[in-house]
């Protein structure tokens, strides 16, 4: 069998390549449209999409639901969309497939509460082979509408981490992009850190330039605030903090800097 037959190899150990072996998705866009977001540059780069506003429109790939093959790593399910309502009825279809293929899954998500629970209520027998980590950068409703738009805001993806985390599944936490500064981080930490029974992943907010429309005043004020909040004295600030935190792993930004500074 050929393992990587329609999932995605990673190719890199940095990045998705930090977390599984393998991506899988069903669709292309998604309605968070958030203003960071590698996939939809990558959507735009491509000529995926012809223009960044599309990306907030879900297109599903039903054939892709069918997907029943079993692979020797972890796979990443989803990695360029998310768990939207939308998404939702095909995702599970999916997963099921996968789970009952024999897949390891990583579940990787901005949680809306009732996708969450649908899933987990589901998958309950399959608690051994699935994984949750939800992305939460911030605990400020205001920057969280400002970078992630469409996305469920950070309270509703509490409400999805303690729901799972209940629930009995494996659960963690990935704080890349983190969206403000030492101590918004370290108090997010601190909040999600007690639901989280594996691990929380910090990293900071990558390419800018290419990613985020600099053209846009309002988004250039932004990136230059997180820039100087995310400073690599304030990055080293918080490895001090954490860095004997066993459930802490630093993503490759910040592994980064820890190098660099420790020369």
């Amino acid at each position: 069998m050929m393992y990587d037959y329609n999932f995605n190899k990673v190719k890199s150990e940095y990045g998705v390549g930090e977390w599984a072996g393998y991506s899988y998705n069903i669709g292309i866009g998604c309605e968070h449209n958030c203003l960071y977001c590698y996939a939809k540059a990558d959507a735009l780069k491509y000529g995926n999409i012809t223009s960044a506003d599309c990306w907030a429109t879900e297109k599903i790939n039903n054939y892709k639901t069918n997907m029943d093959a079993k692979a020797d790593k972890r796979v990443m399910f989803p990695s360029t969309h998310d768990i939207s309502p939308q998404y939702l009825a095909s995702y599970v279809k999916t997963l099921e497939n996968l789970l009952k293929a024999g897949n390891e899954v990583l579940v990787v998500t901005k949680p809306h509460f009732d996708c969450i629970k649908e899933i987990c209520d589901k998958f309950y027998d399959y608690k051994n082979k699935l994984e949750f980590r939800f992305t939460i950068g911030t605990t400020s409703d205001i920057v969280s509408k400002f970078w992630e738009p469409g996305a469920p805001l950070p309270m509703e993806r509490l409400k999805a981490l303690n729901y799972a985390y209940k629930a009995g599944f494996a659960t963690s936490v990935s704080m890349e992009p983190m969206l403000e500064g030492f101590p918004e981080a370290l108090a997010l930490y601190r909040t999600v850190e007690q639901k989280v029974n594996g691990t929380v992943w910090i990293g900071t907010m990558n390419k800018t330039d290419s990613r985020v429309d600099m053209s846009i005043k309002a988004n250039k004020v932004a990136v230059d605030k997180i820039l100087k909040l995310q400073s690599n004295s304030n990055i080293m600030k918080l490895y001090h903090e954490l860095k004997d935190e066993p459930k802490v792993r630093w993503k490759d930004s910040i592994k980064t800097i820890i190098k660099c500074k420790s020369k």
